[in-house]
């Protein structure tokens, strides 16, 4: 049964706010559904005669390439839709943009390139600036030049969408760049300086900019108020419960093909003889690590084989996103060692003074076996944010882990924050099948059985 999209109840006011002001910003917690609610409003606005197609989608390499694509293909309401990743060579990009579709996906680093290759043609009818937080450093005569370019064309679009979930992760001053794109400045000051100069003042003894006073922290988000909507998680879900955002990754072409074959022989092996929960389950492993990225290509070798670096990019996505310290749960010795790689910030769970650190903010990133997060360990204090980078089929270590620093120790706590959860998963893998395994529909013998009827 194919499923449909609906609408939950903390989409309904972003839907509407879109629908509402052709010129907006969005910001919304990450999990609430932005993405969707962007093609639900423009969607809508098609059908009720409104031309807001081409759009132009603005992000990191992870949202362009990832997240857009994944959402359109994976509900039928938007698989009318058609996607073009403007990404790789100068070739690549040209034919990406040159192909008829009704999204373009692409990197904010790529704006130079996109403006002199449109030499004064501009199609898009919407513009998506997804984190557009990377607009802050946007001034009239100078700042980024990325958004610089941005400007000659941004209001030839007549929708233009600002979504974020992190709009001033070093304050309110974070805000003009983001809101000159809505209004030229009529809102907040029509020049940087007198924005500032209005608002702000440098301390002189840290060099840090900081309001003029605490009016200025009421002063300008009403300012904003009629064209910026803030959603928080607090407001709409129940913090008794993590809040669980699967981010889904494809595999690419090479890995997808030693997936495949990996998998083909372990259902081989183990529809050979009756199948046992721990034979089935100690068989899935080698298919769990390519979905992670890496295997070790003999028994007993102790190097691994690296065969795509997906799930490391949406874990730097997250990071970037969420701005916040990362508890990253692993399930092999291979996920920390590419962890560790890629972010030199990393630590590991080994011991009581990893503990403290995490516990006393001095970690960003922080890697845990789930055995090593276990009963009697508190994490509360460090963060309120778990990645699942690799899952196993263990459910009692996956909810121990969980509630290493979950609703319940924040609560105890003190603290009134949602518990975020984010489940990396590779599509078309058991990595969705443990995934349901955990989430009590299926059994280990079941969620394998499920994915030999794909």
């Amino acid at each position: 049964m194919v499923e449909r999209f609906k609408l939950r109840p903390v989409q309904h006011p972003m839907v509407d706010h879109i629908l509402e002001r052709p010129r907006c910003c969005l910001f919304a917690e990450m999990g609430l559904g932005k993405t969707t609610s962007v093609l639900y409003a423009l969607t809508l606005l098609e059908l009720l005669g409104e031309s807001t197609l081409p759009c132009l989608v603005l992000g990191p390499k992870f949202v362009i390439e990832t997240v857009w694509p994944s959402e359109v293909r994976d509900w039928p309401e938007f698989s009318h839709l058609q996607v073009s990743v403007i990404t790789g060579t100068e070739v690549q990009r040209l034919n990406a943009l040159r192909a008829r579709s009704d999204v373009y996906t692409m990197g904010y680093h790529n704006l130079q390139w996109l403006v002199d290759t449109c030499k004064g043609f501009w199609p898009f009818k919407t513009v998506v600036a997804d984190e557009s937080e990377a607009l802050k450093g946007f001034r009239l005569k100078q700042g980024g030049k990325r958004a610089g370019k941005l400007r000659e064309y941004a209001f030839k679009s007549a929708r233009w969408i600002n979504l974020s979930g992190t709009p001033q992760t070093n304050g309110l001053h974070d805000l003009w760049g983001q809101l000159w794109f809505c209004d030229r400045g009529k809102r907040l000051g029509h020049s940087y300086s007198a924005f500032y100069a209005r608002w702000f003042r440098q301390n002189q003894y840290t060099k840090r900019t900081e309001p003029v006073s605490e009016a200025a922290e009421r002063e300008i988000p009403a300012a904003i108020a009629d064209v910026a909507l803030s959603v928080r998680t607090r407001d709409w879900l129940d913090l008794d419960k993590p809040i669980v955002t699967d981010v889904k990754i494809t595999l690419p072409q090479r890995a997808r093909q030693i997936y495949d074959d990996l998998e083909r022989r372990m259902y081989t092996e183990l529809l050979a003889k009756p199948l046992e929960v721990v034979t089935a389950a100690a068989k899935s492993q080698k298919c769990l690590q390519a979905a992670a990225g890496a295997i070790y290509p003999d028994a007993g070798s102790r190097a691994h084989e690296e065969i795509h670096a997906e799930k490391l990019d949406a874990l730097e996505e997250i990071i970037a996103e969420t701005r916040a310290p990362v508890l990253v749960a692993t399930n092999f010795v291979s996920d920390q060692t590419r962890i560790a790689a890629r972010f030199k910030f990393a630590r590991k769970l080994d011991g009581p003074e990893a503990i403290e650190d995490w516990n006393k903010g001095r970690i960003k990133l922080l890697m845990a076996h789930p055995k090593s997060a276990g009963h009697g360990i508190n994490l509360q204090h460090g963060g309120n944010v778990i990645v699942f980078f690799s899952l196993n089929w263990n459910l009692g270590e996956y909810l121990q882990t969980i509630e290493r620093l979950g609703p319940t120790r924040q609560k105890q706590s003190g603290y009134d924050r949602p518990v975020f959860l984010y489940r990396i998963l590779a599509q078309g893998t058991l990595d969705v099948s443990v995934a349901h395994r955990l989430e009590g529909k299926l059994g280990i013998l079941d969620a394998l059985m499920e994915r030999l009827k794909r």
